[in-house]
């Protein structure tokens, strides 16, 4: 298996970097680029603002900065103050940073994605606080923080699990409950800025459509109904709670909560991604010097490659600090 269950759609947008939708290997330049040959702002002169807005933000992302191995880097959106963040071998995915910025969650994969893949929880400084896998025996991805930063949402199969469920935590991996459904794959995970419901993906036949469900595993609602054609996944909650912006296909949507209104933000890019905390919502897209990481606007303009043209993926922002 290459990297975690994405549709075959999705998978296009970031099959061309190291490992498979994770990182390649560039040196940063000083610019702003265009998107796929395609301008940097398809609405008006706005990408200039954007990157303002996005200032006192810290964005964390997975590159392959220096030798082969891939690692997590916290930087500022225009690539400067670049930090890495962890030293493990093996690949990183899904950052998800805990409400106050002290703690990131991962999923870790050290050798091949064949192999069970641990849950960690990382200090800011890099270090292990927390091996959720050790402390539950579940292995996955797509951690998530509640926003009272007291309980952990992941996608995860448990050991003699037929199929990966969706699973609610303490933070230190204590009292460990599956929330959805034995027998219906669950994926990608992400908890509402408001707490009281979840948003994930159901899997059928290999389809993909996307559901909320109530922390104690109740109020199961469908959002998306594209039934066997459906490629929705990532789910990407508004910093306000009000929108759900998602991958489909190889595009960006972005919807109301409750599903209504839905509409492509753009096709310049997809997931993975990330949106709240930060008020833009990031995807990977291409640039012309391979994979990277891009902000867009809600309404879709604005598209602006960020980090200066790294090559990057799995993009998760880090809450601002001092606030």
């Amino acid at each position: 298996m290459g990297c975690p269950r994405l549709s075959a759609s999705i998978v296009l947008v970031v099959a061309t970097t190291v490992v498979a939708g994770c990182a390649g290997d560039s040196a940063p330049p000083d610019d702003v680029d265009a998107v796929a040959g395609r301008p940097a702002d398809t609405a008006g002169d706005r990408s200039g603002s954007l990157l303002k807005d996005l200032r006192g933000w810290r964005l964390t992302f997975l590159a392959v900065r220096t030798g082969k191995q891939p690692h997590l880097y916290v930087a500022n959106p225009d690539g400067s103050d670049l930090r890495q963040l962890d030293r493990l071998p093996g690949d990183k995915q899904t950052p998800n940073w805990s409400p106050d910025g002290r703690h990131v969650a991962v999923r870790w994969v050290p050798d091949d994605y064949d192999n069970p893949t641990p849950l960690l929880v990382l200090s800011a400084d890099g270090a292990t606080a927390v091996d959720l896998t050790k402390k539950t025996g579940l292995s996955g991805w797509s951690p998530s923080w509640s926003p009272d930063g007291k309980r952990l949402v992941t996608a995860a199969r448990a050991k003699g699990d037929a199929t990966p469920g969706l699973y609610v935590m303490n933070a230190d991996g204590t009292d460990a409950r599956r929330i959805t459904p034995a027998g219906r794959e669950a994926q990608y995970a992400a908890w509402s800025p408001a707490g009281d419901v979840i948003a994930f993906t159901f899997v059928e036949a290999g389809s993909f459509d996307l559901f909320t469900i109530r922390p104690d595993g109740s109020g199961l609602q469908r959002l998306t109904s594209d039934g066997a054609g459906g490629e929705n996944n990532w789910a990407m909650w508004s910093p306000d709670g009000s929108k759900i912006a998602w991958g489909r296909g190889e595009s960006v949507w972005v919807m109301n909560a409750d599903g209504s209104e839905q509409r492509v933000v753009t096709e310049a890019g997809g997931v993975p991604g990330a949106w709240a905390p930060a008020p833009f919502i990031t995807i990977q897209c291409q640039t012309d010097r391979g994979i990277g990481i891009c902000a867009v606007s809600e309404d879709g303009s604005a598209l602006t490659t960020l980090l200066g043209g790294i090559d990057a993926g799995f993009p998760g922002w880090r809450p601002k600090q001092g606030r």
